[in-house]
């Protein structure tokens, strides 16, 4: 072999061996095994991860993801900005409000647990888990809601009962 020609081979190789390192830099060192970040930090202030085998959508600003096709399990976070005179809004307040549209809505909606104390990164929230039908079939919610900062963060996992 000629001095060029392994002169080449070596820097394609050392080419090849630094865009691989770089592209394992990308994976998160953060994300539990078995699971993948989905949140674009460009448009959301919070971190998601979801099996990896779920689908993802965020192209909407909303995080959403859900298992397969036949199976629509899905979570979402919806984050939005207090305002005004609800700034100092408490979860107990803001569902109250919620919860209104909720009945108003759905003619069969039914609770499990409604207001129970849990933590979201290490911040007060509350869950609640109910029924309701949507468009004739039933689902299974659970909801999460922490107020942090003058911003409200819903986390909401859905199903039908028998996936849930």
């Amino acid at each position: 072999m000629s001095k060029n020609l392994i002169k080449r081979v070596l820097a394609l190789v050392i080419f090849a061996v630094l865009v691989f390192s770089l592209v394992s830099c990308t994976k998160d060192a953060y994300a539990p095994v078995g699971m993948k970040r989905i949140t674009n930090k460009d448009i959301v202030d919070y971190t998601m991860y979801v099996p990896v085998e779920w689908t993802e959508d965020i192209s909407t600003g909303i995080v959403t993801a859900y298992y397969s096709e036949k199976d629509r399990s899905n979570i979402s976070v919806m984050a939005f900005d207090l305002d005004g005179d609800n700034l100092n809004m408490t979860v107990d307040e803001y569902w109250t409000d919620y919860k209104e549209d909720f009945i108003a809505t759905f003619s069969d909606l039914a609770f499990e647990a409604e207001g129970e104390a849990t933590l979201v990164d290490k911040i007060a929230a509350k869950k609640y888990v109910y029924t309701a039908t949507v468009t004739g079939v039933q689902y299974k919610f659970m909801q999460v809601v922490t107020i942090t900062n003058g911003t409200v963060y819903v986390f909401t996992y859905t199903s039908t009962p028998d996936y849930y």
